[in-house]
């Protein structure tokens, strides 16, 4: 049923603009690099079409409806409403970039270690890639080896050509600097596996640095919310008690406010922060 009306949406939004992008698609080119990137497999026409008629139907239904609430603000929350919905298709490729490219960087030791192995017994280079890309444990990695083995596949390119393609389009500096340098190796010799050890051997070592750093920043929250999370909130709460026996006021409004709303929002924000500085190996 959301594909459906995902799709149908997407048609109507190219009915309406598709003729403008298509004569303008020079000045919509930043937006293909985003697409590719991400490994959103939409045309740049309709995605950009989509873009459009969303910041058009935002602008056109919150601008109707803030009129009867707020009729002197409609203009400016309509033009808002646009930005944000223009905003947020720009940014949903951008944010897929970023996830992405940790995804690659954190399965890269293990992907190139389990390459190694398959090196060392006899195993082509291409074969070895298409290991890679039917192995789903390496997630976003395996995605983007699948893109070496349509490009061999479907476009009939050779394996030099589509490692250095996928060095232009991947969104992890790792992987782009792996896929150059095994482009310039010897794939067919004994090159091949050395460049494999020494890699497996330097993202061994990148990996214990970024744990170390890991634990220590583990070690830092968990000072900072026992500090802040813990005893702040406990001594602001009998702090309270005290100055309300004090002066006889009632504090029973400020204690609920602390405990209903203060806590668990400092709680959110907290797990907010581990979850985005956690590495993605660990997740």
């Amino acid at each position: 049923m959301i594909e459906r009306i995902s799709e149908r949406f997407l048609q109507i939004s190219f009915q309406i603009f598709g003729r403008w992008v298509r004569e303008n698609r020079e000045k919509f080119e930043w937006v293909r690099d985003k697409l590719v990137r991400a490994r959103i497999y939409i045309p740049l026409e309709i995605y950009v079409s989509a873009m459009l008629f969303s910041a058009l139907l935002s602008f056109l239904l919150s601008a109707s409806i803030s009129i009867f609430f707020f009729p002197l603000l409609s203009l400016s929350i309509g033009i808002l409403s646009s930005a944000l919905a223009f905003l947020s298709f720009y940014l949903y490729p951008v944010s897929r970039i970023s996830s992405r490219s940790r995804n690659i960087d954190a399965m890269m030791f293990y992907a190139v270690s389990y390459m190694l192995i398959l090196a060392k017994s006899g195993l082509p280079p291409h074969q070895i890639i298409e290991k890679v890309a039917e192995n789903p444990n390496y997630g976003e990695l395996s995605r983007e080896m699948r893109y070496v083995v349509r490009e061999m596949k479907i476009f009939g390119k050779d394996l030099i050509t589509s490692l250095k393609n996928l060095a232009e389009t991947t969104p992890s500096k790792r992987l782009r600097e792996f896929a150059e340098g095994l482009a310039l190796s010897d794939l067919s010799g004994g090159e091949f596996v050395d460049y494999l050890e020494a890699k497996a051997e330097q993202y061994m070592n990148e990996n214990r640095q970024i744990q170390k750093e890991f634990l220590e920043f583990l070690s830092l929250l968990a000072e900072i919310y026992v500090t802040g999370f813990v005893a702040g909130p406990l001594f602001l709460i009998v702090i309270l008690i005290v100055m309300g026996m004090i002066s006889g006021g009632d504090v029973l409004m400020s204690l609920n406010l602390i405990t209903y709303f203060l806590l668990p929002f400092m709680g959110s924000i907290f797990l907010i922060i581990l979850d985005i500085s956690t590495p993605e190996v660990y997740k």
